[in-house]
């Protein structure tokens, strides 16, 4: 175990013992709140709008790309939703450039997440495992502004797409420090320092994980459930059986 950082750090060497990690954790604390995110990656823990380079103001720019969203969504969407949460949880799903990162109380969905594909820059992947405090979660009630609050929120969305609800999804909708004009990545959040677990993935492991985990019901089309993530998952299942 590394011990470098604030938060540990496992190096997974099969798939049984990523299972065997979950469960001693679990023991632990058996009715605390486990968020699970699976990065093909180790990237900071950012969303995609704090990514985005040469943007001075991603405020201004936030602003005016959920507003346009808002605008010209309408005619895609056939019911009107109770908060801007909702709309940015959708417009985060469908790959709009928001403060939400993506986050799921299934850990075996993060791991796919993480090993899905070999084409990776990397020699690894990573699945982060997030025990977030009882009073930064709020649900889909929540009446404040996503984008006002001085900490970061953990939020439970409403199940507003089938992609939502079979993956699980919940968000973190991160912290912006207007000074400096920058969004706080969570593994340099003080507040969430005892928090956080990261699981490391050799690359040579992610075919056979992959298979686990398809064993278990996990794939492109049980967490697309549409159909590119049937066609995604057709190509795959179909690839494989041919080279054996």
């Amino acid at each position: 175990m590394k011990t470098k950082t604030k938060y540990l750090v496992e190096e997974i060497t099969n798939f049984l013992g990523f299972i065997e990690i979950l469960d001693s954790f679990g023991d632990i604390n058996p009715f605390e709140l486990s968020l699970f995110r699976g990065q093909d990656c180790d990237e900071p823990l950012l969303p995609k709008l704090a990514r985005y380079k040469g943007i001075r103001d991603k405020r201004r720019f936030e602003n005016d790309l959920f507003k346009k969203f808002k605008k010209h969504s309408l005619s895609y969407i056939n019911n009107s939703f109770n908060s801007d949460w909702d709309y940015l949880s959708l417009a985060q799903h469908h790959g709009l450039p928001t403060r939400l990162l993506d986050w799921t109380e299934n850990p075996l969905i993060a791991l796919w997440f993480a090993v899905k594909s070999d084409n990776i820059k990397s020699e690894y992947a990573v699945v982060w495992q997030f025990d977030p405090p009882t009073e930064d979660i709020i649900g889909s009630d929540e009446q404040a502004s996503p984008f006002e609050g001085e900490r970061t929120k953990i939020y439970n969305p409403n199940h507003i797409s089938d992609r939502i609800k079979v993956q699980s999804g919940w968000f973190t909708a991160h912290k912006y420090i207007a000074k400096s004009r920058r969004f706080v990545p969570l593994e340099k959040n003080i507040r969430y320092s005892d928090c956080l677990f990261k699981f490391i993935i050799a690359k040579k492991l992610f075919p056979e994980i992959r298979v686990k985990l398809n064993h278990m019901g996990i794939n492109a089309s049980t967490i697309f459930p549409d159909l590119d993530g049937l066609c995604q998952y057709l190509a795959w299942s179909n690839l494989k059986a041919e080279r054996f």
